[in-house]
């Protein structure tokens, strides 16, 4: 099982792109609603369920949401963050893990320490 894939399939770059627009609009949003609570957290909601009905289920949302629950800490664009996490995922902007590929073996070095001499 691949728990950190190098890309995410089914996203164009076009929903990435109005996922980023709606974040960007939530983030600048937040810092005029810094001290309307109760708007912010119905603004944050529905910026929630719409970059659920534009990216379809993703975990990474979920922390972006509770970072903007958390009062003081709106200020923080993690809306915008979160989408380009995904959009990198989805274009496969990601590095690949540094584990070599499974069935093949490191090279093992003698008890020395240095390769041996060609």
């Amino acid at each position: 099982m691949n728990w950190f894939p190098t890309k995410i399939e089914g996203l164009s770059p076009v929903r990435i792109g109005i996922a980023m627009v709606v974040a960007a609009l939530s983030d600048g949003l937040s810092l005029w609603l810094e001290f309307l609570v109760p708007a912010q957290w119905a603004a944050d909601l529905v910026t929630a369920l719409v970059l659920f009905a534009v990216l379809g289920r993703r975990w990474l949302l979920l922390p972006a949401l509770i970072i903007e629950a958390i009062p003081g800490a709106m200020l923080f664009p993690s809306w915008v963050l979160a989408v380009a996490a995904i959009g990198a995922g989805a274009l496969g902007l990601q590095r690949p893990p540094a584990s070599p590929p499974p069935g093949t073996l490191p090279p093992v070095l003698p008890p020395g320490g240095s390769p041996p001499p060609p």
